[in-house]
């Protein structure tokens, strides 16, 4: 399970394993006795890969209101596009019958196409 949060596996396992989220997002900072501490009661990988996703939402709230929500690693935080951004940008397609993103990436500019498409 080395691959962390780019393993469909991995993903997996963490959506099957919400107590581990809830008390990772739960916690005041994430230093090495929180680490040791959840990985009494769960792998050491999972906890890794809990912690990373934790931290790409907290760095993914200046860009997305449901930050908390989304799974993304911090690459995808930083190549996305802020909500804002691909809400404007989305208008220039209000009312088109189909938009093709072929760029997309954790689908923010998606997202936003798709409430203002047809």
């Amino acid at each position: 399970m080395a691959q962390g949060l780019d393993s469909p596996d991995v993903l997996r396992q963490l959506r099957a394993t919400p107590e581990l989220l809830a008390q990772v997002a739960g916690a005041e900072c994430a230093d090495m006795s929180l680490q040791t501490q959840l990985r009494r009661d769960f792998p050491a990988e999972l906890v890794v890969a809990a912690l990373q996703l934790h931290e790409s939402r907290v760095r993914a709230r200046k860009k997305f209101s449901r930050a908390d929500d989304m799974w993304l690693t911090r690459v995808g935080v930083e190549q996305s596009t802020a909500e804002a951004v691909a809400q404007y940008k989305a208008e220039r397609f209000r009312g088109a019958d189909f938009v093709w993103d072929v760029c997309c990436g954790i689908g923010s500019d998606s997202i936003a196409l798709a409430q203002v498409v047809n």
